[in-house]
């Protein structure tokens, strides 16, 4: 049973609003669909199709939820995509709130009582709280206001991103707002330890950083940022990165341990858990090669092959259990779409940053895809990274 508030009504109430202002809304979004941009855009919107023409929901309420994330998930897409509305003050106010109740978070292990803003009552010692281990001691991972670090992770990584563009070509005391966003935001992605998002930000930024490198290496000057800084920007970014430092420094043991003791039975109790849920999903699309078992039908698909199964977290494993062969190839044509299109036209590989992010995360957690339980906020995310994924080329930072 689920039960309907005012708020459900919102996206239908932007997008009736936004149809009422633009008049010549059906043509714009028809020239976008008949575009370039329709290379990534084509095979979204068949696997979209796809994926509602499948198996029922079940149970029927799915049918709300995952139906819901598909529509919300256009309209944004296609509202950046048409609009292209500047998101720096957005993307900043969800940095610092967001990075900033995650460092609290941490630091306290315990939540910070903002209920209202849809923070959840954390403590390390109950069970099913998400923590990392040291040995013995158990530490709480940060959730900010999200429902599980791994979606935290995800959204910090997305909007760390995607404002970086921003601080790199801002000027005066918006670079010390942008700067400190930026900051706070990496810090909460930190605390997350969300090993998914740390691996895609890194092949994010490493996508970024191959242009600068180059044109170093072609002109003999590192430029970074539009305009030099100035002394009053330097004394404060350089607090920031003192301060960050004394964090990463705490917890770096922490970190280390994501990744290098892997044999902790809270580690291995983990990868045990998504290597039987990769193989339940792998058993379900071969016993429904064609049509899966339906969009959002994956869990109690595998609880009948296994009652302990959760999620599969792997987004081309779950798109070939949910959505069959079909949908697996068309995912496969999405994924590749930007890529080829970039090598085609030899475009630099900075414009691939957040879709690299997309794929690298989708390789270890499904937080960047429409399909996730109990929230459209992963739609929004991932119309987020395909609107910049399909933003026109910037022109490089000027050289000093």
């Amino acid at each position: 049973m689920i039960t309907f508030g005012a708020l459900n009504l919102l996206p239908v109430v932007a997008f009736l609003c936004w149809f009422a202002t633009r008049p010549d809304l059906r043509s714009r979004v028809l020239q976008v669909l008949a575009s370039g941009q329709s290379r990534l855009l084509l095979p979204l919107l068949l696997l979209t199709m796809w994926g509602f023409l499948g198996r029922d929901l079940v149970p029927e309420w799915y049918a709300f939820l995952y139906g819901g994330s598909l529509i919300l998930f256009w309209f944004v897409l296609l509202f950046l995509v048409v609009e292209r509305p500047s998101l720096t003050a957005v993307l900043s106010l969800v940095l610092l709130l967001q990075g900033g109740v995650a460092v609290g978070q941490f630091l306290l292990q315990r939540d910070l009582g903002l209920v209202w803003l849809g923070e959840l009552e954390l403590d390390a010692t109950t069970v099913g709280m998400s923590v990392v281990a040291d040995g013995e001691q158990h530490w709480l991972r940060a959730y900010g206001l999200t429902p599980h670090p791994n979606a935290l992770g995800a959204l910090l990584a997305v909007c760390w991103l995607l404002l970086l563009p921003a601080f790199r070509r801002a000027a005066s005391w918006q670079r010390v707002i942008l700067g400190s966003a930026l900051t706070v935001g990496g810090l909460g992605l930190l605390v997350s330890f969300s090993r998914a998002a740390w691996l895609g930000a890194a092949v994010a930024a490493i996508a970024l950083l191959v242009p600068v490198l180059l044109a170093w290496r072609r002109s003999g000057r590192l430029s970074l940022l539009s305009t030099p800084l100035r002394r009053p920007e330097r004394a404060w970014l350089l607090l920031l990165i003192l301060s960050s430092l004394l964090l990463v420094g705490s917890v770096g043991d922490l970190a280390l341990g994501r990744f290098l003791a892997l044999d902790h039975p809270l580690e291995a109790q983990s990868i045990r858990d998504r290597l039987r849920d990769g193989r339940l999903a792998l058993q379900l699309f071969v016993t429904h090669p064609l049509e899966g078992v339906g969009l959002g039908n994956f869990r109690e698909a595998a609880r009948q092959l296994d009652e302990t199964a959760t999620m599969v977290h792997n987004v081309p494993l779950l798109v070939a259990a949910e959505f069959g062969g079909p949908g697996l190839l068309l995912w496969c044509w999405m994924a590749l779409a930007p890529l080829l299109v970039a090598l085609r036209s030899r475009s630099s590989i900075s414009r691939l940053a957040p879709w690299l992010l997309l794929l690298t995360i989708g390789m270890f957690d499904i937080t960047l895809w429409w399909r996730h339980t109990h929230t459209w906020q992963h739609a929004i995310l991932l119309a987020l990274v395909v609107a910049a994924t399909l933003r026109p080329e910037e022109p490089p930072v000027a050289q000093e």
